[in-house]
């Protein structure tokens, strides 16, 4: 029961307060994320059994208007799990998993809207299925040309109180696990802590940009991607020992 109450419970106004606990912060994102799959594939249940011809709407009247409103119920919940998760990361600091859910749940709030346009549009089940999976496929697609890594990494370090002055601590481990297109997103950290406190890091961690570099030059058409020319062009622009100018590594 008490799963429940927390999956439909709206953003409070002292949800975003810095003071709350964020171990509160993260408890509640995972109660109100971990449900959110069963409670949209159950909305799907309903309208394709329900809203199918020949089905139970078309001979009541009251089931069109409760569909919609449960609908609209597991809307306000996708909502509300994305708000959850967005306090998630800024009390524990971008990943790439943390990521990937804030894209699947807009994906499956995508998913809830069309269930709305078919029941106001009268479109047929197939209809549904079949918008659904160019939803999906279009996703699927467009994240195929983002830099992930490139992406979290350049997050961490605008955010974190090294260089910003509030946040979480930047999470150093997890920077170098993201691998080399981290690197020119550390070198800004670098410059940033530099900037703001007249010293470099008390922890610098050594990337193995002499293997980066070599990968993303001895390349030749075959085995090119865009992502790795960007990471050559910084490379270039920033030689071994000098002061990095730029993160010009791009989030594609």
């Amino acid at each position: 029961m008490k799963s429940i109450i927390t999956l439909f419970r709206l953003p409070q106004p002292g949800d975003h307060s810095p003071n709350r606990p964020a171990r509160k912060i993260r408890d509640r994102a995972h109660r109100g994320a971990y449900p959110l799959l069963a409670t949209a594939l159950l909305a799907a249940g309903f309208v394709l059994v329900a809203m199918r011809p020949g089905g139970p709407a078309d001979a009541s009247r009251h089931i069109k208007p409760l569909v919609l409103i449960f609908v609209a119920q597991n809307f306000m919940l996708v909502l509300s799990s994305m708000f959850r998760t967005a306090l998630y990361i800024d009390a524990y600091s971008l990943s790439e998993l943390r990521l990937a859910a804030m894209i699947w749940m807009g994906l499956v709030a995508v998913g809830l809207m069309l269930i709305t346009v078919q029941i106001a549009a009268k479109k047929t089940n197939k209809w549904l299925l079949d918008a659904n999976a160019l939803a999906a496929t279009a996703t699927v697609y467009f994240c195929c040309f983002l830099n992930f890594p490139h992406i979290v990494a350049s997050y961490n370090v605008t955010h974190c109180a090294e260089t910003s002055g509030s946040g979480p601590t930047l999470d150093l481990d997890y920077l170098l696990s993201l691998g080399s297109q981290a690197i020119p997103a550390y070198d800004r950290y670098v410059r940033l802590y530099a900037e703001r406190t007249g010293r470099r890091p008390p922890r610098e961690e050594k990337f193995a940009r002499a293997a980066a570099r070599a990968a993303v030059t001895d390349i030749d058409w075959r085995s090119w991607t865009f992502r790795g020319w960007r990471l050559k062009r910084y490379f270039d622009t920033n030689p071994p020992g000098a002061t990095p100018t730029s993160d010009d590594a791009s989030d594609k």
